[in-house]
Order: C-alpha cells, then structure tokens, then sequence
C-alpha cells in the first residue's frame, strides 16, 4: 500500500478544516501538512457568482445529497440534509449568510467546557484576524440601517465579507416595515449583539463568493491539499492516531491527526476507525478501539420554513430579471467581465432579523426547561427566531409557482431547539452516509417557539406599509390558529444545515464530551476534532461564521501546545486524572464516593462524600513535551491553599484526607531519588550527581527546575528538613493524600489503575502511611507528601511501549536518542537506566 508521510494531517476541507490546515501551516515551525478533502478541487470561479449562491447547493458535484430519516414530528418527511463536498465544504454552497451570533453563546461555551479562550472577548480577537470586511453601502443606507464600527471588524484577514454593491429597491423600505411593526434596527449584527433588524452581512464582496479556500492563498510550501481523496479511517496503533486511510493508500502523520469532516462525516470516520459506540460498531463488525458513546450523539440543527406574498406590478424589479433568460444570460456575461451587474444585486443582499419572544418565559414549555436552559435563553443577547428578506424562495421550493417571481419571501427560523437528534451506523462500508436523525420539533418548547416565531412573522406582514402592496399569500398557514401555523411547519420545515455537536467538546469527565477545550479527542493520543462537531451550544447564527472560528481556535491551542513542548523524559505507563483537586479536606468519606480516588472511611464516616474546595483541570502532558508553556500567566496553576500551615492546620483538625495539588509554589523536600519508577521503594534519596540540561529560550529561567529529571520525591523520614532541599517549581501537577489509621510500614506510591491510560489527562499519584501518633505533625506532614514532578511526562498504552522497545543511537551531543528521534542532551546514564524497563537504552 502506498505511504507518505507528513508532521499533520487535517481531514476535510471545509470552512473549518482550511482554518486548521492555514493556521498550522503558517506556524513559526513550518511543519510538513497535507489537507485531504473528499470532494473536488472546486477551482471554477463561476462557481462564486454572488446572486447564484442560492443554487450552488443543486450542483452534485458539490453537495453529498444526505437526506434524513422520515421526520416523526414533520409528518414522517425525509428532508435533504445538505453538505457541501469539494475544497470550501459548506461555504462553497451555502446562501453566503455570515452572521457571528450572541456574545453570550460564546460565554456560555466557554462556562461549558471551563476555557475563556472560546469567550466572546478572544473570539472577537479571531474574527477580527479571518475577514476583510468591505463597508460599501451608498452613504444614503449609512447610519440608520447600517453602521459598524470598524473595532468590530477585521480589515486585512482572508475572507471577504461585506454588503452588496447594489441593493434591491424594496429593502430600505422592508427595514422600515420591521421597525414599524416595533422591532428594532440593528446597525451591525456582527457586534456580538444580533438582536433587531439588520443588513445582512455577506460571505461576498464585490460580486464574488468568498469560501474556505481563500484561508489557503498564499498556499504556503509546506501545505499539501490533496482533493478527491475520500478518508475511509484513521490509522491507529494501540490508542494513538498515527495516520488516515484513503481509497487504498496511507498518509501517515508524524504529529497528530485533525479531523475536521464535519457534524456527519467526523462521526462516520470515528465510527469506522473503531472509536463510537460499542454496541453499534459490534453490531456491524467493526473491531472495537474505545468505547465512546457520546461520539454521534447531541445533534442540533435550527430549522426554518416560507412565508410568501405575490406583490403588486412595480413593487420590485425580480420578475424582469429571473423571468426572462436572455436578460440572466446577458447579467452573467458582464460578471464574467468585471463581477457587476444584476448578479451583483439580486438575492445578493438580504434583511436579518435575530429577536425574543416576549411573552415564551411566561408558556408553560419554557416553565418546563431546567432552570439552567431558562437562564441562558434569557441572557440578553440570545434570540428565540430570526427572519430574512429576500431570499429567493423559487430556486429553492420546489413546490413554488414560477409564474409568481415578483413575490417577496420571508424565511423564519426558530432558535435554541432543546431536541437532541443522532446520527448512527448503518453499514459497514465506510462509503455509506451515517442513518441521520434531527428529531425536528419533536419537543413541546420547540413547536412552542416555532408557532410563535411564525406568528410574529404573519404580524409583520399584515403591517399596512406592507400589506397594501401584498396580493396574496403563496406561501404560508390557513390562519394564525396555534394548530395551522404548527401545520404549516410540519408540512414545509426545512433543515438550516447547521449541524452541530456530534462529537461534543466539554471538560474531562463530563458523561457527554467526547473532546477536551484543546480539541483533543479523549482517549486517543495524536488525534484532534475541530469542526462543528465539537461545539456544545448551537450558535444563535448561521454557523458557517463559528466554523471557520472554531478551525482558528484549534489551530492556535495546537501550534501553543507545539511550540511550547520541550525535550523531556520518556513517556511512561502511568495512571492519568481527569481533575486534581487544587485543595480538598474532608472527614467523611465513604470508599468509591471520592470523585479522584477512593478513601476507605470508618464505618461511622462513611454517609457523606468529600467534596473539593476549588478543582483546577490541570495542565496537560503528552508525547514527551511539557503540555503547555508554564510561564504562561493564564496557564499557571495556582495552589489555594497548600501552604505547611494550612495542611498542618487540617492534618490537626482531624482531617480524614487531604489532598492538594501543586501549581506554581515552591515546596520545600527532603530529596528525589533517580530510581523512581522502580518496583521497590528506594532505600535513599539520591539527587544526579551531574548538573541538568540548561533550556534554552524565552522562559529559560523559569523552567530550569522542571528540566531536571526529578521523578520521584524519596520521602524522608528524618527531622532534618534542611539537609536536602530542592524546589519543585514548577511542578506541573501533582497530587498526593494522607490517610490516617492506615496499616503500612512505610510510605509507598500507588497507582490508582493498570488500565491503559487515557490522552490529555494528567498523572498523579498516592502515598498512604501510617499516622499512629499526632504530636509530631510536621515531620509526618513531609513523610507523607509524594510528588511526581512532571516535567514533560507523558503517557504510553501498552502497544505504545512495546513500540519503543531497544532502539535507540547516539547523536552529535552524546545524549540519549530514540527512535522517535527525541534527543536528552547531557542526561547522566543512570538517569537513563530508569527506563531500561521501558525499553529505552544509554547510548553514550
């Protein structure tokens, strides 16, 4: 089978995945990526045309063409579930709608997965570096219906964004009908704040659809995009992604994979690799890789229908352009002179409308959401429906009267759908679509808010400014009762195709995340996810905006992750942590109640939990690199309350269990010991006899003790404290507890499992002894601490270690070298007979 091999590998090249394969290929590093995408190439730029952007979808060589399964609650519908195929994915198909969304979906992303970096504030950052927005309206338009405040916007990015160059005679006054129905307009809904009547921001400028493929130009020399190159799988080995798999040849990664194929084909290619599910993929035969059952769950979509008015003569000029093919014939010929002209206007600038629901707090469906839903839907920024203008209805209805083109339409969505949909396995063949089940309207808020959004929608239309140039409705319910307008849902709903949240991001240990906030896939090493199936709200927008920021997101926490790791030990067997608490006291604690480890409690201690006082999601550790830069000020752990006086103060107070978690703090220590991965507990404390790799660059200083191959804290039972003294800082993550009234004759480590650990979660370990007296607390007190000083401490399964058995050479420095081609300048030899048993060898 054909192999070639890169540093990343990003899969799919849609809005998301081109943000990825940019952001990483630029990289200061300029490391080797290949961008492979199912699709074509998509190079035609007739395929741009700005007022055609509403038929681009009806290309099947441009659109998969998936359908749902019949809709239960959409009398049993099977609806087109587009997605675009080719270079773009999406963005090459869509209606060219680049709205942001509220600032507080981003907060509330944030608090989902506990990582301001998706808040509004940073979010903005992102946006303000992916566009070149074009403020080009007449001076007549500004001011009252549009005015963006250059702040918001970006001015040098790769994607254009901006108004029309013409706007169609009946939009000005379309604004005005709103803000007379007592809907507010919105001068740019892009300010993280969309509520109100708005001028939609385009996907376009200039006549031209901009896409995904514009984050490529410049194509740097170190990118590789690879287009009709559908991906079957991902190569594993053991737990670790090393490759993907393509119509018969292998495109190995030396780094880490990204998948980025979208809400349905990121699952699908999961599913097929032995990574979703279990009971499904044994139902199909697929080998088992990890069990994770959130992968295909928690699909959101937003939903939309028509509602449309044929129009009195003279009342827009539609009819005269799409009703008479000479006069479209002649418009593209001059756009394919210069991008102007009747494409550049029609359907190529819309009114949005994002707004609440005034009276829904008061319906017995929103009553009936947990209080924490009621919370956000109430969050200032966050709509309930959202309306456009000038939408094209006849090129997409089917059922529409084409001898009605001087009609005007109006497309209601509604907002913050609570149904949670799947999408599942339905063969074994790789080539096979996922079985895709939205479950539209299938709750009793969502039909609640669809009624009530088409109710506003028909109250705007019966406006007197409106009204009197409506002939009659072609388009839309028999009467404004709750049951016709559900009907007319049911009969005419309509996906948006913004899927969302198939493989949800949240913190580790969450029951239904299946990646970290750094993108990570947990439990698979090397692999990441980043596209909208990882975003764990649905965006309160047209998410083609979210996609291409959640690519940027990803690729800004992967280059941070790189080029922050430093040459470290070697990676080993040990047992990860989801959380470490950062400070935890507890007299109660009955066995398996714990949420980090288990306490045998007393019989009459045994009715309450411990609970921590402050957890801290502690850094992350993989692949023989320190997991992020540790003098980051935001990434720095600080320890609540780990000081003598405060652990002493509880050990006195009875504490049944302490347990703390270092970050930056300087604890003092007897002595390390070299043999600390041994079997046996060292007899003595050694420190190396040979001076430490000196770390080179900006935060040398501050890393040099972590440098230090300190692996194991060799735990003293001498009153002498000052004998040997050794700053742990910076100490990544540790984590250590005192049990009392325990039998043991000295202090010992215990890993809390052999199960093979799990990606992106960091090590910790336990110490247990004996307190038979409690006078003497301060020297028990250092007895007891054990810390794992993880100064670039990985993580191996066991294939992975059996991977790394007996190879290893000698560089120009003399150092330690594997066949990962890691180098360890200056490590003394018996630093590295440690991991004789890891299969590692001095090569002096």
């Amino acid at each position: 089978m054909e192999t070639s091999t890169f540093d990343f590998i990003v899969v799919g090249g849609g809005p998301a995945g081109c943000a990825v394969a940019a952001g990483v290929a630029n990289a200061a590093k300029k490391p080797k990526v290949l961008l492979i995408e199912a699709g074509g190439d998509n190079n035609d730029k007739s395929l741009r045309v700005d007022g055609q952007r509403w038929i681009t979808v009806a290309n099947q060589e441009m659109n998969w063409g998936y359908r749902t399964t019949p809709q239960e609650h959409c009398d049993d519908r099977e609806l087109d579930y587009f997605r675009g195929k080719g270079l773009g994915g999406s963005s090459a198909v869509n209606f060219g709608v680049f709205t942001v969304g509220a600032r507080d979906d981003y907060g509330e992303w944030a608090r989902i997965v506990g990582d301001e970096s998706f808040g509004w504030d940073r979010i903005q950052g992102r946006l303000k570096k992916l566009e070149t927005f074009h403020n080009d309206l007449p001076q007549n338009l500004r001011g009252k219906y549009a005015s963006p405040r250059a702040e918001d916007h970006g001015t040098s990015g790769p994607l254009h964004t901006g108004y029309a160059a013409e706007l169609e005679k009946d939009l000005p006054p379309m604004l005005d009908v709103f803000q007379e129905a007592g809907f507010p307009l919105n001068p740019d809904h892009n300010s993280g704040n969309p509520i109100g009547m708005s001028l939609l921001i385009n996907s376009c400028a200039k006549g031209l659809r901009s896409t995904g493929q514009d984050l490529l130009q410049p194509r740097p020399e170190n990118l590789t995009v690879l287009s009709s190159a559908p991906v079957q799988r991902i190569i594993l080995e053991g737990n670790k992604a090393i490759g993907v798999e393509s119509n018969g040849k292998r495109y190995l990664a030396s780094k880490e994979v990204i998948l980025s194929a979208g809400a349905l084909d990121s699952p699908k290619i999961l599913m097929h690799s032995g990574i979703g599910p279990e009971s499904q993929l044994q139902e199909f035969g697929i080998p088992v890789v990890k069990h994770a059952p959130a992968v295909g769950q928690g699909l959101r979509d937003h939903q939309f229908c028509p509602l449309a008015f044929t129009r009195v003569e003279g009342d827009t000029d539609r009819a005269e352009f799409y009703g008479d093919q000479k006069v479209m014939d002649d418009a593209m010929a001059q756009w394919k002179q210069d991008q102007t002209g009747p494409w550049s206007k029609f359907a190529c600038q819309l009114g949005v409308g994002y707004f609440k629901l005034d009276k829904l707090a008061e319906s017995e469906e929103f009553k009936a959401l947990p209080a924490e839903e009621q919370t956000f839907l109430s969050m200032e920024t966050i709509p309930h429906w959202e309306i456009i203008t000038h939408a094209p209805i006849h090129w997409f209805s089917p059922d529409f009267p084409q001898d009605c083109l001087n009609a005007s339409a109006f497309i209601v969505f509604y907002y913050n759908a609570q149904a949670r949909g799947e999408v599942t396995l339905q063969s074994k063949d790789p080539n096979v679509p996922l079985k895709m089940d939205p479950k539209f309207l299938a709750t009793p808020f969502d039909r609640r808010v669809a009624i009530e959004a088409l109710r506003e929608a028909i109250r705007v239309a019966k406006q007197d400014s409106y009204a009197k140039n409506s002939v009659a409705m072609i388009a839309g319910p028999k009467s404004d009762s709750d049951d016709d307008l559900l009907a007319h849902w049911r009969q005419t709903i309509s996906s948006s195709w913004h899927m969302t949240g198939t493989i949800k991001m949240g913190k580790l240990g969450d029951a239904d995340a299946a990646v970290d906030p750094s993108f990570r896939f947990i439990g698979i090493d090397n692999l990441r996810v980043a596209d909208m199936s990882v975003v764990p709200v649905l965006p309160s927008c047209h998410t083609q905006a979210v996609a291409y920021l959640t690519g940027m997101t990803c690729a800004e926490k992967l280059v941070a992750d790189r080029s922050s790791r430093l040459p470290g030990p070697p990676r080993l067997p040990l047992r990860p942590w989801d959380m470490i608490p950062t400070c935890h006291a507890s007299n109660r604690a009955a066995p398996g109640t714990d949420s980090i480890h288990t306490i045998p409690g007393r019989d009459e201690e045994a009715r309450t939990p411990s609970t921590p006082m402050t957890s801290q999601a502690p850094l992350k550790v993989s692949e023989n690199r320190l997991g992020k830069v540790v003098a980051g000020k935001q990434q720095t752990l600080q320890c609540h309350c780990s000081t003598v006086q405060t652990t002493l103060k509880s050990i006195n107070g009875r504490a049944f269990s302490l347990v703390n978690m270092t970050g930056w703090q300087r604890s003092r220590v007897s002595g390390f010991s070299l043999s600390a991965i041994s079997q046996t507990f060292p007899d003595e404390a050694t420190l190396p006899s040979r001076r430490e790799p000196e770390p080179s660059g900006e935060h040398a200083s501050e890393l040099r003790p972590a440098l230090l191959p300190m692996y194991r804290l060799k735990l003293s039972h001498s009153r002498d404290f000052a004998s040997r003294r050794y700053s742990t800082e910076p100490v990544v993550a540790a984590l250590f507890s005192i049990h009392h009234n325990r039998p043991s004759s000295s202090p010992s480590i215990a890993f809390s499992s052999s199960d093979p650990p799990r990606t992106h979660q960091t090590l910790a370990c336990r110490t247990t002894y004996n307190q038979p007296q409690r006078h003497n607390s301060k020297m028990q007190f250092f007895a007891a601490i054990s810390f794992l000083a993880l100064a670039g401490l990985g993580f191996a399964s066991p294939a992975e270690q059996q991977q790394k058995r007996a190879t290893c050479a000698t560089c120009a420095q003399g150092c330690l070298r594997t066949d990962t081609g890691d180098c360890y300048p200056n490590w003394p030899q018996s630093t590295c007979e440690i991991y004789r048993g890891q299969g590692w060898q001095w090569c002096a």
